[in-house]
């Protein structure tokens, strides 16, 4: 029996005892909170924890990780540094070279000239 169903006027001590029973089936005892709760307190500890040690062993990870990314930064820049003075020497040998040999085509050029009118 509903709340809407119930009138006054008709209302029984039967009806009553039917609507107390009902209700009472329905509500849980002092007694079942108090022992839900302390289970889900315990859940929540433990997942608390678990959380916890997901999170200290993250930040472990992440601290070694920074760790090898700082040691990897490192040996880029000692390998960019050692061959920062290879491409300077490059460089100079290849100017040295372009020089050398811009001079050679030079010669070559005079002499060819120099032949052909000696030829001519």
């Amino acid at each position: 029996m509903s709340n809407k169903d119930i009138n006054a006027d008709q209302f029984t001590q039967k009806d009553l005892m039917q609507h107390l029973l009902n209700v009472a089936h329905h509500t849980a005892t002092r007694e079942e909170l108090e022992a839900r709760f302390s289970e889900l307190k315990y859940e929540i500890k433990a997942n608390a924890e678990k959380i916890d040690s997901v999170r200290n062993e993250l930040k472990d990870e992440i601290k070694a990780n920074a760790e090898k990314i700082d040691s990897f930064r490192n040996e880029l820049k000692d390998e960019i540094k050692a061959n920062a003075g290879k491409i300077d020497f490059v460089r100079r040998d290849l100017n040295s070279q372009t020089w050398k040999l811009l001079t050679g085509l030079v010669v070559i050029m005079g002499l060819f000239s120099f032949l052909t009118k000696a030829l001519s």
